[in-house]
């Protein structure tokens, strides 16, 4: 009787063991999906929070008469809306339905969906990473152009100033280009409206 205690005692031990040992692996999977979730919303949540919007503002300040322009700031502008109101919420309920999934369906359903949500993700970063750089090619061009102008203007007010400066050397030219000077103020404000 003590040799079938003896065995019965090893046998309900190892099943504590084997129970204990399914739960704890069990729960180590859980935590992983769990990170893996929020891993993913943090993702989610940084392509809420691109700057799109505000380079597509500078962009807008720059359309004005240019058709060509404006057509591409629509673009941008619909595809931004799309990501912003139907991909990425899409993704939120593909968030929301594999943390459900987590705790009832197999762990190769729930990083299936994982999966499928991290090509989504990278989709939408791709689309919003080519439309930032569409958007910044125009804005850091219009940067470097006003920087030029800024540059042609300091160098137009100093050549005047030295012109006003010096008038009297200038005897009978000074009339032209006193008239060169007026032409070149225009240009300058004819760039600025256009």
């Amino acid at each position: 009787m003590t040799r079938g205690l003896y065995i019965g005692t090893i046998i309900v031990i190892l099943i504590v063991i084997i129970i204990t040992l399914i739960i704890i692996v069990k729960n180590k999977r859980k935590k992983r999906i769990e990170n893996a979730l929020n891993k993913l919303e943090k993702e989610k949540n940084l392509l809420i929070n691109v700057p799109v919007l505000n380079e597509l503002s500078k962009v807008e300040a720059l359309v004005k008469n240019n058709a060509k322009l404006e057509e591409k700031y629509n673009n941008w502008k619909t595809k931004f809306a799309i990501i912003e109101n139907e991909t990425i919420p899409l993704v939120n309920d593909m968030l929301i339905d594999a943390s459900f999934a987590a705790d009832k369906s197999k762990p190769i359903d729930i990083y299936k969906k994982i999966t499928e949500i991290e090509i989504k993700l990278y989709e939408i970063k791709t689309k919003v990473k080519n439309i930032l750089s569409e958007i910044k090619e125009i804005t850091s061009s219009e940067e470097r152009n006003r920087a030029t102008v800024i540059k042609l203007k300091a160098i137009y007010r100093n050549l005047k100033k030295r012109f006003v400066d010096t008038k009297a050397d200038y005897e009978e030219t000074a009339k032209t280009i006193e008239l060169q000077f007026e032409t070149i103020e225009k240009r300058f404000e004819e760039f600025e409206r256009v």
